[in-house]
């Protein structure tokens, strides 16, 4: 799990290679304050991380917050595929929806892609011209579970994550 060690040096080297910043004002209540928020992320998943943002470069003008850094591990180690490949397999599994049953349906769903379309209703029924308006659909409900899924995964932490961050 994320130690104080390994924030720091992330800390460090997000400072370090971002350029015109003018640092941290209080490094080591930042660190801690870090360290509660990334506690759940190993070491090494952080470094990987940071590496990563430091080759890409980070998709904001302002200096990266540790909320940034704790959903891109996430992304990192979600199995699930994104919205957007689990919408081209509904669409697949749709054009057989009509003409059999799910269990000879040759495009297999799981995980969130069978779950998102299930709270839709299922796919059978659906009209080539609807497929816009399912789109969206799809992929606002998928979102909704990927969110749900990483808070109860957030919820599960350790006793004690952030002891000690409010006080001295």
């Amino acid at each position: 799990m994320a130690s104080i060690e390994c924030v720091a040096n992330v800390l460090d080297l997000l400072v370090r290679s971002a350029p015109g910043f003018q640092g941290i004002e209080d490094f080591e209540k930042t660190v801690k304050a870090w360290v509660a928020i990334l506690e759940p992320i190993p070491d090494d998943l952080l470094g990987k991380v940071v590496v990563l943002m430091g080759r890409e470069g980070w998709e904001y003008q302002a200096f990266p917050k540790a909320g940034d850094l704790y959903q891109m591990a996430l992304n990192l180690v979600d199995p699930e595929p994104l919205a957007e490949e689990a919408w081209l397999t509904i669409k697949q599994h749709s054009r057989y929806a009509n003409t059999r049953s799910d269990n000879d349906n040759p495009v297999k769903l799981g995980g969130r892609t069978a779950e998102a379309l299930r709270l839709m209703g299922g796919d059978r029924g659906w009209l080539e011209d609807e497929l816009p308006f399912r789109r969206k659909e799809f992929l606002d409900v998928y979102a909704g579970l990927r969110k749900r899924q990483r808070q109860q995964a957030a919820l599960a932490l350790p006793e004690g994550n952030g002891k000690g961050l409010l006080t001295g």
